[in-house]
């Protein structure tokens, strides 16, 4: 079955689930609010029964019609409207609501309460402003050392420290906020195969681009940006090839000087719904999150020289009044990308000055180092790759070769041409590169599979894909697991998503469940990473010539 028929069946199904009665079923139902309604009554004059009746055949032809965009007045696609209103459900989910000590620095604690409703963290503390975290993209890690102690990182020199107050309320603060960051993940997975469905299927080469002999290699001018290492778009050129490799370069010259980064082993790519639906068209951002490999002395002169960097994002972010520290908050860029939609912001973190105008900080953190961003040892023969984080380099290294999993892209605007289908003409080449989602042979549309984009997703009336005490009983159970094998939050989503599966194979529909979930038998599954499909990758041949490398090493 299609992604499109899918969607198609599933609206029908709600259609006439909502046409004939319901019991109230004993478990809690979390209905979406329905918008209030406002009736003005007429006192001077009394209605026909003709006059009511004309009303009534009024307002039921108006019940009829689809929901429209709230600019252009053009009516949402079907497909969109489900995975529309859990994304927004989520938004408003209440995860968690606390207090603890929180510090920037692991030594200065303050005391404040905290609440995690839908992606952000509001901090509220009496010696200083509200605090903001959005947790989309941030890794979570606790501390081997203190069993109370956990971090969020927020890049790689930001990083925010809780220390609650008892251990019973560790597992409960961590799951919630693992369990945030796999419903965003979920939802936004589901609306891009949504998006797919109502929209990719009207392009007139559909066919020859969904086709599995598809083996063209496809090159687009993007802005691109990776979050954990600086907050600033760079226009490069990105080369999908289709052996699991996407090459960056930083000219249209494609040199080995030229190469800023290359990406394989993708674990998730996807688009992000823009919440404004009048900008579901407008919209052309993909985030990647695979290993990536980045030349830093090339990162580093871009950065530093303002006219090769496209986009500085102090000069197109609107700032909050409150300090945020978010790289998925909500902003436009200027005609240069087209009105695109975005949810990113500074990755550094912000704190108001006098005036009340955030600035960037900037703080160097020796336990601030993220799983997410590794520097590796630059050799001139084969590079190992190892989960600890090394500064050293040695005498003879040509390159400095960073590693991160996290990147932006925004393909630039083409004349004519809607952002959102340059983006998903850009986005099936990538997700034949890295055999996601079933590709290259075909999207997997079924719920069951774990591979599928629509994996897990909720049926209405159910809003959510697991409840927080489903999600604090298996991280209770992995805990120790957890900190013995340095689980990552990617691994976290991984073992929740192996619990969703076993209940779905047990017959479980949604809701709260309600039994042991050690009898399940959950495990992390042993290719966590898709780490296989290249196990001999070397990135130095990537980056260096090794036929002039070694003749200068023999000069």
């Amino acid at each position: 079955m299609s992604i499109r028929k899918f969607f198609r069946r599933k609206e029908k199904a709600s259609k006439a689930k909502a046409a004939t009665p319901q019991t109230q079923s004993p478990q809690t139902v979390h209905a979406v609010p329905k918008p209030r309604e406002f009736h003005v009554a007429n006192n001077n004059s009394a209605s026909t029964p003709s006059q009511q009746s004309q009303s009534q055949s009024q307002s039921q032809s108006q019940s009829r019609l689809p929901p429209q965009l709230p600019s252009t007045g053009a009516p949402i696609p079907e497909e969109l409207l489900p995975v529309i209103t859990l994304i927004n459900h989520q938004q408003t989910r209440k995860y968690y609501s606390g207090s603890a000590l929180y510090s920037e620095d692991a030594q200065n604690w303050n005391e404040a309460a905290f609440d995690l409703v839908g992606n952000d963290i509001s901090i509220h503390s009496d010696l200083e402003d509200p605090i903001i975290i959005n947790i989309c993209d941030c890794e979570v890690s606790l501390d081997s050392q203190n069993p109370l102690l956990f971090s969020i990182s927020i890049t790689n020199k930001s990083v925010i420290f809780f220390q609650l107050h008892s251990e019973h309320e560790v597992p409960s603060f961590y799951s919630a906020i693992l369990l945030c960051k796999f419903e965003y993940q979920h939802l936004q997975q589901a609306y891009t195969g949504a998006l797919l469905s109502s929209q990719a299927i009207h392009y007139s080469d559909i066919k020859t681009l969904l086709s599995p002999n598809n083996k063209n290699i496809k090159e687009e001018w993007c802005v691109v940006r990776f979050p954990f290492l600086n907050d600033k778009w760079v226009r490069c050129l990105v080369v999908v090839k289709p052996n699991n490799k996407v090459e960056i370069y930083s000219s249209s010259s494609k040199t080995k000087k030229c190469l800023l980064a290359t990406i394989n082993n993708g674990i998730s790519t996807y688009t992000i719904y823009p919440n404004d639906p009048s900008q579901i068209l407008n919209n052309s951002l993909l985030r990647v999150y695979a290993h990536t490999y980045i030349n830093e002395s090339l990162l580093n002169s871009i950065l530093n020289d303002d006219t090769k960097s496209s986009l500085n994002t102090d000069s197109i972010i609107s700032k909050p009044k409150s300090k945020s520290r978010s790289r998925a908050n909500s902003f436009t860029i200027t005609k240069r990308l087209s009105s695109l939609s975005l949810r990113s912001q500074d990755s550094a973190p912000l704190s108001s000055t006098p005036s009340g105008t955030p600035s960037i900080i900037s703080r160097s953190n020796s336990r601030s180092n993220s799983r997410n961003h590794r520097r590796l040892l630059s050799v001139d023969t084969s590079l190992s790759i190892d989960t600890t984080v090394s500064d050293s380099s040695f005498s003879n290294s040509k390159k400095s070769i960073l590693k991160t999993h996290l990147v932006y892209l925004i393909p630039e605007s083409h004349p004519s041409v809607k952002p959102c289908e340059i983006m998903l003409r850009l986005l099936i080449p990538l997700l034949n590169s890295f055999t996601l989602y079933g590709r290259p042979a075909k999207f997997i549309s079924s719920k069951t599979d774990k591979n599928s984009l629509l994996f897990g997703l909720p049926q209405l009336p159910n809003t959510y894909y697991l409840s927080t005490s489903s999600a604090e009983q298996l991280v209770r159970l992995n805990m120790d697991n957890a900190k013995r094998e340095n689980w990552t939050s990617s691994d976290w989503i991984l073992i929740l998503k192996e619990l969703l599966g076993k209940l779905m194979e047990n017959g479980w529909t949604g809701g709260s469940y309600v039994g042991d979930l050690g009898a399940l038998n959950v495990n992390l599954p042993a290719n966590r990473g898709n780490d296989n499909r290249l196990p001999s990758y070397d990135p130095m041949e990537d980056f260096i010539d090794r036929s002039s490398t070694a003749t200068s090493v023999l000069a």
